[in-house]
């Protein structure tokens, strides 16, 4: 049964268990959570932290159906009216309380009013909301999201559009303008004045808006070997966000014919996906928290901002379901050739991991969502799924790895292999170490390693004496 399922899994975003009727508000401050978020399953006669089935009393079931009945009607504002069931299973009656989520946000206690008494829930937990969380809750109550709602603290006069309308252009193919951005929601017109909405103000990557990455010191985060804090529009955080990944990310190559193929240890698609997920459905509401890129020794890591938006839950994701919590933003992205298809990045993300044989990555759920990404094994130890071994090259600072293949020979000259499988395993070769391993004159050692640097197979460090080759890095 789908319900043994749920609760074998334990409470969370959309399941709380009691294992009876609570005496004080909680029933009433769970439904308007509920209400407020994802909607929800409160369940009676489970005992909480055991998830084990004790049921209730079948002489209760009437009695107890009618008072939480009056208690989540009277005590909520607007009303909240649950769907009560009850279900026997392996001869012990549970009680289901179905609530839905409501269309009348925000809902309240109405004896702590809507400034104290308004709840979210994040994860297995009844969060009270702050005045920026109640401020969304009321733009969804009148189905206004919001990235479309104006933005006050900043005047149309106050920002330089120019950088933002040339990316956009650049990126589409199309003329911005003004016009242009008030037909797509970034602008809105009150009173004859115009306003920028907060779309157009995440876009410029105003309001301390920003992407915080870190690369630490082993699997500690206490230590730093990289970090940095990226401003600027939004295009060119997630530019730079990219460009700190691939600083810190492993490379691997093969040949293929006499060209090298090089690729991320995890499949830069997937993390692309990812950090773009993070940017187009962060609830921009929540201020002074950023995007976090974290990458440690076993980890990489992706933080957005709030919880998933609407009725989505963790298991939506990868199923083709979409929930846009910032339309505006994500038609931008869509029309700037970022988004492919609406409900396709966690798909991208889980097949992309799957096919380079890394371990599935895992989505949490909080006040953020976090995407983890598990790093391949590091070493001489197996990668699970690639039936080669990674090493690392020394004396190399970008500390990459490269595919040690047996196959080489296969479709490329043999000297060539033979040059390449020794600067995979040792590093780097020299015109001396070409002589000696191919039984070759200092001339055609050294024209061999002319060729193989002009068709970008080899890179050239140093000089005269000192002189060394080293794969070249794409």
């Amino acid at each position: 049964m789908d319900i043994l399922k749920e609760i074998e899994k334990g409470e969370g975003k959309t399941l709380e268990f009691k294992e009876e009727m609570p005496q004080n508000n909680q029933i009433a401050k769970t439904a308007v959570a509920f209400a407020n978020t994802a909607g929800g399953k409160i369940i009676i006669g489970i005992e909480d932290g055991t998830n084990e089935i004790v049921g209730i009393s079948s002489d209760e079931i009437p009695k107890l159906r009618e008072a939480i009945v009056n208690k989540i009607v009277d005590s909520c504002e607007p009303q909240i009216t649950p769907d009560i069931q009850s279900l026997n299973i392996k001869g012990k009656i549970i009680l289901i309380i179905n609530i839905y989520p409501g269309s009348k946000k925000p809902y309240f206690l109405k004896a702590s009013g809507m400034t104290e008494g308004t709840y979210i829930r994040i994860d297995n937990v009844n969060k009270q909301c702050d005045r920026e969380v109640i401020k969304r809750l009321l733009l969804e109550g009148e189905h206004t999201p919001y990235d479309e709602d104006i933005n006050r603290n900043f005047t149309l006069e106050d920002l330089d559009l120019k950088d933002l309308e040339i990316q956009l252009e650049i990126l589409t193919g199309k003329e911005f303008s003004e016009n242009v951005f008030e037909n797509l929601k970034l602008i809105k017109n009150e009173n004859g004045k115009k306003y920028p909405t907060n779309a157009l103000i995440a876009l410029l990557g105003l309001n301390d808006y920003k992407i915080r990455c870190a690369r630490f010191k082993g699997d500690e985060t206490g230590e730093f070997i990289d970090r940095k804090e990226i401003e600027g529009n939004i295009f060119e955080q997630i530019d730079m966000a990219e460009k700190f990944l691939k600083a810190h990310l492993n490379l691997s190559g093969k040949i293929e014919g006499l060209k090298r193929k090089d690729s991320y240890e995890i499949p830069f698609i997937a993390l692309r996906e990812a950090l773009i997920n993070a940017v187009v459905h962060r609830d921009y509401s929540i201020l002074g928290t950023d995007i976090k890129v974290s990458i440690s020794d076993s980890l990489l890591e992706i933080t957005s901002p709030g919880s998933l938006p609407g009725t989505m839950i963790i298991e939506d994701l990868g199923t083709g379901l979409s929930k846009a919590r910032n339309p505006a933003i994500a038609d931008i992205f869509k029309e700037a050739g970022y988004i492919e298809r609406w409900g396709s990045g966690f798909n991208k993300i889980f097949s992309e991991c799957e096919k380079a044989g890394l371990k599935k990555p895992e989505i949490i759920e909080s006040s953020y969502l976090k995407v983890r990404f598990y790093r391949p094994v590091v070493g001489d130890r197996e990668i699970p799924g690639d039936t080669k071994s990674y090493r690392e090259i020394p004396g190399d600072t970008k500390s990459y790895r490269t595919i040690v293949d047996d196959t080489l020979t296969q479709d490329m000259d043999i000297q060539y292999a033979a040059i390449l499988k020794y600067v995979t395993e040792k590093g780097h070769i020299a015109s001396k170490e070409v002589e000696s391993l191919l039984s070759l004159k200092k001339t055609r050692a050294q024209e061999i390693l002319k060729e193989m640097v002009e068709k970008n197979i080899l890179e050239q460090k140093g000089k005269a004496r000192a002189t060394k080759y080293i794969l070249k890095i794409k």
